[in-house]
């Protein structure tokens, strides 16, 4: 009996000194990540950083964090940011973020409330592995608009067939937003979101923040749903990507019960009544080549930076470009 308790109190001083010694190297690891970015002429910043989490996990916690990369022109600040790492897997860390934080890019600025936002990340060989990101809610305040989502959850797995290739999924139970929000406003909600995407990159994603991204070269959207009181839309597509981020490609729409939608978008103003009339008999007439009266079966086309469905020129693609 003596022996067995001698051997439990030689493992448990065995395996505190091993976790204060990885709580001394991830504190130590920190502090030269940030002098590394501030030697790069990044702004990058804390007021603290104190280490918990004996005895499974090293928790880093940061208050008065701020970071800005002066090359993307991405700036991130927040009161408070824990770090948590397993002592037993260190290639698999959680992000847990505050209530509230600050993004800037672009010269916009979007202010970042939500309850429950935690992030994963693991990977091997500097190349990422998973990411995943989930929110119970969230709410976006930007210079477009509003954004508010529940029920977030969206993940990153590398495919290891092929370390370039990132296959993406998103879902969300619930969206709403306010004008000038494009396709939501304060009345409507919708009620599902699904999205499920490969994206092709000309190098695989490395795993640290800090180093350059790779370019997308192909995006190959499988599916994406999106359900907006009783209107259904499904889209689907392939594209290649050039180094401009010019989209060239199709992309197979399908919008279900599209009127409801549409009269409510021109009573609340977002259209205005002097075209929205001619909008819907256009929609009507593209509507009855599919044999339905509120199904749109649309083919849009990307070529050079540009839109069109058909003949018809819709004007400037998106571009898509990494962060």
């Amino acid at each position: 009996m003596k022996r067995l308790i001698l051997m439990v109190l030689i493992g448990a001083a065995l395996w505190s000194g091993h976790w204060v010694w990885q709580a001394r190297s991830t504190e130590n690891a920190l502090e030269r990540w940030f002098e590394a970015r501030r030697a790069e002429g990044w702004t990058a910043r804390y007021d603290s950083l104190s280490i918990h989490g004996f005895p499974n996990r090293v928790d880093a916690r940061f208050t008065g964090v701020e970071l800005s990369n002066p090359d993307t022109g991405h700036s991130w600040e927040a009161a408070e940011f824990q770090l948590l790492t397993l002592v037993y897997n260190r290639d698999h860390r959680i992000l847990v973020f505050p209530d509230q934080h600050v993004l800037r890019s672009g010269g916009q600025t979007y202010r970042i409330q939500g309850e429950g936002l935690i992030a994963s990340v693991n990977g091997t060989d500097g190349v990422l592995g998973r990411a995943g990101l989930q929110a119970e809610t969230l709410n976006i305040k930007g210079p477009r608009g509003d954004l508010a989502v529940a029920g977030l959850s969206a993940g990153i797995h590398t495919n290891e067939a092929a370390p370039q290739q990132l296959l993406i999924g998103l879902t969300a139970n619930a969206l709403a937003g306010s004008k000038p929000a494009t396709l939501l406003s304060d009345q409507d909600s919708a009620k599902a979101l699904d999205l499920r995407a490969i994206l092709h990159l000309d190098a695989p994603w490395p795993l640290r923040p800090e180093a350059t991204r790779p370019a997308p070269t192909r995006l190959d959207l499988q599916l994406a749903e999106y359900r907006l009181d009783q209107m259904w839309l499904k889209a689907s597509g392939d594209w290649d990507i050039d180094k401009k981020g010019r989209l060239d490609g199709d992309m197979s729409l399908r919008a279900e019960n599209w009127r409801g939608a549409l009269d409510k978008a021109i009573a609340r103003g977002d259209i205005p009544k002097e075209i929205g009339g001619a909008i819907s008999d256009a929609l009507a007439l593209v509507s009855q080549l599919s044999g339905k009266a509120d199904t749109l079966d649309l083919k849009l086309g990307f070529n050079d930076g540009r839109m069109s469905m058909g003949l018809i020129p819709l004007g400037d693609a998106p571009r898509l470009r990494l962060p």
